[in-house]
């Protein structure tokens, strides 16, 4: 006859045991739900307040920005960037939507980065933005609009875009956007945009993944004065992440072609030939503050047109650095 004590002790191993599965089944279910809602609906659906976490979620950021172009036409410029605060911010009772803005600074500046002179004036940067995501099973759609507006040459742009996304498999996405602009220069002129970049994005495995994109865009520049120009640019950028814990790295490039030209017979004015190379980073701080930062190098090969003497084509090399640091606070 067994021990009535190591009975008791196989009830309550038998019911611990019991216990524990129930609890990974439940905390698998959880998981599965809480993608599909947020935790303020679980929260009401259970007939409770959201006590230790509030409904208002989102980042706010700041970072600076140095880029400098320098051509072996004689041409050496660049801008140092300051952004001054960007947000982007959501609400669990407006699900789907969020929103967000950026103000910034450039200063512009002639010359070497190390003996600049800064007499090219100041630009101001500042943008309103909304946004609508719908979730699919499977994926995700949605449209945005932005208002933008820059000091130097008195650019207001109103923008609109459509964006989505779908997981072909456990670990193949596509993902991409369609965006229209006009640019509003005021006693200047107008340009009309729009731009298109498709993507797909292939998980390796749980700490490392790759993507390529390849993004078309076009526009006609309409001066008040003078004739119509047409721009048109296209590239592909492929590129590698990996996550070594806490750092998250990626390493990417750009490869593409600018052309400008006259409107209607179709001229070449100008032509950009490049490759970019670059490296991005972001580190946790806390559970709250982050850090990131970026370097790329881009090489150029320029063709200018001088209709001035002929259509004669000048042909120039170039490269611009660019070096970003920011932090961002996610609540």
């Amino acid at each position: 006859m067994l021990n009535p004590a190591v009975k008791a002790d196989e009830e309550i191993n038998s019911e611990n045991s019991h216990g524990r599965e129930r609890s990974i089944a439940l905390s698998d279910k959880v998981s599965q739900l809480k993608d599909e809602y947020s935790t303020a609906e679980l929260l009401a659906a259970l007939g409770q307040s959201k006590q230790d976490e509030g409904k208002f979620h989102g980042s706010l950021g700041s970072n600076m920005e140095v880029e400098h172009v320098d051509r072996e036409d004689g041409l050496a410029e660049g801008k140092i960037k300051f952004t001054l605060a960007q947000g982007n911010f959501r609400h669990d009772d407006l699900q789907g939507w969020d929103f967000g803005f950026y103000s910034g600074r450039e200063e512009l500046y002639n010359g070497n980065i190390t003996h600049a002179n800064y007499n090219r004036g100041v630009n101001s940067i500042h943008e309103l933005f909304v946004n609508r995501t719908y979730k699919m099973q499977s994926g995700y759609y949605g449209w945005g609009t932005k208002l933008a507006m820059e000091s130097a040459d008195k650019r207001t742009t109103p923008e609109v875009k459509i964006f989505g996304g779908y997981n072909i498999t456990e670990r193949l996405t596509a993902s991409g956007y369609a965006m229209y602009h006009v640019e509003y220069k005021r006693n200047a002129g107008e340009f009309d945009y729009w731009e298109m970049e498709p993507g797909l994005g292939y998980k390796l495995n749980e700490t490392t993944g790759m993507w390529l994109n390849v993004r078309y865009q076009e526009g006609q520049w309409q001066p008040k004065s003078g004739n119509n120009e047409n721009e048109r640019e296209w590239f592909i950028k492929p590129g590698v992440w990996h996550n070594w814990g806490k750092l998250t790295t990626s390493l990417w490039g750009e490869f593409g072609i600018f052309d400008k030209e006259k409107d209607g017979n179709s001229d070449p004015l100008w032509r950009e030939k490049y490759a970019k190379y670059g490296v991005s980073a972001n580190y946790p701080l806390t559970t709250a503050w982050n850090v990131f930062g970026e370097f790329s190098y881009k090489s150029i090969s320029y063709d200018n047109y001088d209709y001035n003497n002929g259509g004669k084509k000048n042909r120039f090399g170039g490269y611009i650095p660019l070096f970003v640091l920011g932090v961002n606070y996610n609540f």
